[in-house]
Formats: structure tokens, sequence, C-alpha cells
């Protein structure tokens, strides 16, 4: 697999087609440092990705309006 793609075979042994796309849409750097912006030490873990990913399909409330 060439440097920088992800592993699409990969991907959908591994998540449902939601999250396969929204994971794709992250871009992979080929070159310098790798940082995962959602947790505070940068390192990937799934959990991580699992939050993010309920937080962006799960309705709140935020004072009297529900924001979907």
């Amino acid at each position: 697999m060439p440097l920088g793609e992800w592993n699409l075979d990969f991907l959908k042994r591994c998540f449902d087609n939601f999250a396969t796309r929204v994971i794709l849409q992250i871009i992979i750097p080929t070159q310098g440092m790798w940082f995962w912006a959602l947790t505070t030490n940068g390192k990937f873990i799934v959990q991580s990705l699992y939050q993010d990913l309920i937080r962006m399909n799960t309705p709140y409330e935020d004072g009297d309006k529900k924001i979907a």
C-alpha cells in the first residue's frame, strides 16, 4: 500500500459504511509529524474516533434550542 493511503479493505472489515466514509475524509500526511487531534496526547485511539462519531450524530440541548 502506498504511503499516505488508507487500507480500504481493513477499514471495511473494522467499521460500518458511515465510519469508513468519515475516516476516508481524513488526509494522511506523507511527511512530518502525525498528530491525532481528538486526543490530548496526539495519539490515535479507537475510543476517541468512536466518541467523535457518536457526538456528530447525537442531537444535544443548548439552552432552549435543540441542535441536531
